[in-house]
């Protein structure tokens, strides 16, 4: 059953939908209203991150992501200037947008992924602002975002998810080991080694068995 307080234009389109593991707490990444938080199982909302609310850059949210020990990360940014923001509780007011290291301008869509294992490693994954819908780059950071590093790119180029970035990209990282990376665009790659060195595992085709 649609909760009812989701019958509206703000949750037209949403991008993500993650329970809190700690609070209980409901988020909900919007296109058009930012990233939304119910504190009640879903009965009221309420705009923690974007315009209007804790000075985000954009209402466009995308990815929600928690650390091992209960830290937020947002990310904005679907067809427009995307950022990454960081929040101990998640509250209003309390998020950082994240540009120590990772780009302010240049990019759009961002995928995260947090270790389970570590609460300070994570990494991200961003489309290019360019109209070529292609990749940006890779970072990781071992700080909770306080400041990111650049990875390589697999295969040494930007062009592993091709035109598709904007909406064929994924990142996860192993449960049991922050270094291990897995990487989806148009193929897919793992890094056993914190994103230093890539492995493909397949290039989308169809004949990837042979991967």
């Amino acid at each position: 059953n649609q909760l009812p307080a989701t019958n509206n234009t703000n949750f037209q389109y949403c991008q993500e939908i993650a329970v809190h593991p700690t609070t209980g707490d409901l988020y909900v990444t919007t296109r058009t209203n930012g990233l939304m938080r119910s504190t009640d199982g879903g009965n009221t909302f309420h705009k923690v991150l974007g315009f209007g609310a804790s000075g985000g850059t954009s209402n466009t949210g995308n990815d929600i992501e928690f650390t091992k020990n209960g830290g937020v990360f947002c990310t904005l940014g679907i067809f427009v200037t995307g950022g990454i923001f960081y929040s101990n509780s998640g509250d209003s007011g309390t998020w950082v947008h994240q540009i120590n290291g990772f780009p302010s301008i240049g990019v759009m869509r961002i995928e995260l992924a947090t270790a389970p294992d570590n609460d300070s490693v994570a990494y991200a994954v961003a489309q290019t602002s360019a109209s070529s819908y292609g990749i940006r780059g890779i970072w990781k950071t071992t700080n909770k975002g306080q400041t990111w590093d650049t990875l390589p790119n697999p295969g040494g180029n930007h062009a592993w998810a091709k035109k598709q970035a904007w909406y064929d990209l994924a990142i996860a990282v192993d449960p049991h080991d922050e270094n291990t990376i897995a990487l989806g665009g148009w193929g897919l790659w793992r890094s056993k080694d914190g994103g230093n060195t890539w492995m493909q595992l397949s290039h989308g085709k169809i004949d990837s068995f042979a991967y």
